[in-house]
């Protein structure tokens, strides 16, 4: 999540914004993440070493602040009520050993092998039947009748699973990641040969997967404001072996293509031979400029290539920086590891919560300028406060007159009142429909404002959804038309 990081070793809790939490003690310096801060990003979610699932709920351990903060922003507190009994997910490497293993039985088979023999389930409601094919991904299928694209086979696993320490997973044979993520990245609905955006790329899991579901032709560019967690996602690009993809180091909220940096996507040199070969080529790239420059051809032209190709993306995923309320490994550490009174210093948006509104606004603002005309645009975020998701989404919709809600592509389940239903049920093991355990937006309790009667929002909770807490919206960027700014736009788009 340019803007995000891991706050935790935990696979697929992602947290952004160490540089953008700098920027806002010191708007003049934007100072990188110490290596303290990088070190517990680990690429994609490394397993937290002694994270064991608690025996009371986590409610009964968060202290009083976090719980006025809570309350103060509508979380229903019920989120909470849960044991850090959570399974685990892993996503299998499209170009890894494990994608080519014959049937589903003999895949999932073959991922409980390369976990050591742990229970693993495929992820159910990530899966699509010929009826709920997401059209965009073109999948072709497999013997078993599942439409969906080879990058997302996820599966659940025990919580108590090591992935680090397996060798599959230092092989890049399998992601730690969230299934809610992945969720985000198909409903974004990249195609093969589609220009995608990942506004705010760190660590990269989804960067990864997007990256996937772009190939053959696609390309995916990610952007962050720091460089060393730039550096981690492009350790996390080379160890997947992920070529359609290219970082750029910026601000989020102004990055613009035709004023990039791009990051170097070679590890740099450690070896004393290394380092003259990288001596050499940057005397050969330099010679060279130096030759075009004098014949004044090749140069400017190429630059003019390289901005007109990024000009503006198909999709642009903008997963932004919050609170991370939703973040269950993230807030128990801060009661096992971290201490909370570390939480103002680590998450200082619980106390300057405007502030941190103005970036999600601006961070969608400047994501939705780069979509083209009749692209698709997924914002996130890892927070169950109103005001950081649909609050601002309604903002945004009703100041961009070309901004409107689009269905998302995957069924949700229906909003019911009163639901208890606690995450056991419809983790893998217990969740044979497709259905997605997400609910509808607070925006869409009384009706879906997609066309065909679909949802536009989901919400992952924790308690009900078994995964990591997770808001999505997907929004698409419509013709030049008449509408006034401040008109409601909403539901028109049908997601294909």
């Amino acid at each position: 999540m340019a803007v995000a990081s891991t706050f935790s070793e935990e696979p697929g809790i992602e947290e952004p914004g160490i540089g953008h939490r700098r920027a806002l003690r010191d708007p003049q310096c934007v100072e990188p993440a110490t290596a303290d801060e990088v070190a517990g990003q680990q690429l994609d979610g490394q397993d937290c070493e002694g994270l064991s699932p608690s025996k009371a709920p986590m409610l009964e351990a968060l202290p009083e602040d976090f719980l006025r903060f809570l309350k103060s922003n509508g979380v229903p507190l019920d989120a909470f009520r849960i044991l850090l009994d959570t399974p685990r997910y892993v996503r299998v490497n499209p170009r890894g050993a494990l994608a080519s293993v014959g049937t589903p039985a003999a895949s999932a088979q073959a991922v409980s092998e390369a976990l050591g023999g742990a229970r693993v389930e495929r992820v159910a409601w990530l899966r699509r039947t010929e009826e709920e094919a997401v059209p965009e991904t073109g999948a072709a299928g497999d013997d078993d009748g599942d439409l969906s694209p080879p990058w997302a086979k996820v599966y659940a696993c025990d919580v108590s699973t090591n992935l680090s320490r397996t060798e599959a997973y230092r092989k890049g044979h399998l992601f730690g990641v969230d299934a809610a993520s992945i969720f985000a990245v198909l409903c974004l609905g990249v195609r093969p040969g589609d220009r995608v955006l990942d506004l705010c790329c760190a660590p990269g899991a989804k960067l990864c997967a997007i990256a996937d579901a772009a190939c053959p032709g696609g390309e995916v560019v990610g952007v962050d404001i720091a460089e060393p967690r730039l550096a981690a996602c492009r350790t996390m690009l080379n160890k997947y072996s992920v070529t359609n993809a290219r970082l750029s180091l910026g601000d989020g909220t102004t990055w613009d293509p035709q004023a990039a940096s791009w990051f170097d996507l070679e590890p740099p040199p450690r070896g004393r031979g290394q380092r003259a070969r990288k001596r050499k080529r940057d005397v050969a790239v330099a010679a060279a400029a130096a030759v075009a420059a004098e014949s004044g051809e090749g140069a400017e032209e190429g630059v003019e290539e390289e901005a007109e190709r990024f000009r503006t993306f198909d999709r642009v995923l903008v997963d932004a920086e919050c609170t991370h309320d939703a973040s269950l490994r993230h807030i128990e550490k801060f009661g096992s590891q971290w201490g909370w009174e570390t939480l103002g210093g680590r998450v200082p948006w619980v106390r300057q919560e405007e502030k941190l509104y103005e970036l999600q606004v601006a961070l969608l603002r400047n994501g939705f300028r780069l979509l083209k005309d009749g692209g698709s645009l997924i914002y996130s975020t890892c927070s169950l406060c109103r005001s950081q998701n649909e609050d601002i989404i309604a903002k945004f919709l009703k100041s961009e007159p070309r901004a409107s809600l689009e269905a998302l592509p995957l069924p949700l389940r229906p909003q019911l009142a009163g639901e208890q239903q606690h995450a056991d049920a419809v983790v893998a093991g217990g969740a044979e429909s497709s259905v997605s355990p997400a609910r509808p937006g607070l925006l869409e309790v009384d009706r879906p404002l997609g066309a065909g009667g679909r949802y536009c929002m989901a919400r992952f909770d924790p308690r009900v959804s078994g995964t990591s807490g997770l808001f999505i919206a997907r929004l698409r960027r419509d013709a030049p038309t008449s509408t006034e700014p401040g008109d409601f736009a909403a539901g028109t788009g049908d997601g294909t």
